[in-house]
């Protein structure tokens, strides 16, 4: 049996982290299937999300929100993970901004990764 790797994130809204995890590329499925199906069911994991190159990683509620679980790899885990989270950040400023009276302008990635959020609103 492999070890599994944890990694405590901060994300706390099922849909954002969905939402998020697709817009990175990550197919995401209820239940477990697959040959981590049993490692990742022990850890508990409510769904997953596989990349494109086939890493699955398995996600379940904690205290302080998702935490994701793979059977090795904290460094890439942790990559990974930094990336959905700056997705779900974006979606989130994106739909706060619309809810508010806000179009998007524009969106800007910079070279470093940074997501520049240019917004407006006619009065």
């Amino acid at each position: 049996m492999s070890c599994l790797v944890r990694l405590q994130t901060q994300l706390t809204d099922h849909e954002y982290l969905v939402r998020a995890l697709e817009a990175c590329g990550y197919t995401v499925e209820k239940g477990l299937l697959g040959r981590l199906a049993g490692e990742l069911a022990f850890a508990g994991s409510e769904f997953y999300a596989t990349s494109s190159k086939g890493r699955k990683i398995g996600f379940r509620r904690g205290e302080h929100g998702f935490e994701a679980i793979v059977t090795s790899g904290r460094k890439r885990l942790q990559a990974e993970i930094a990336r959905v989270t700056q997705q779900y950040a974006y979606l989130q400023v994106v739909d706060q901004a619309k809810e508010r009276g806000f179009d998007v302008a524009e969106t800007v990635t910079q070279e470093d990764g940074t997501i520049q959020v240019i917004v407006r609103r006619w009065a």
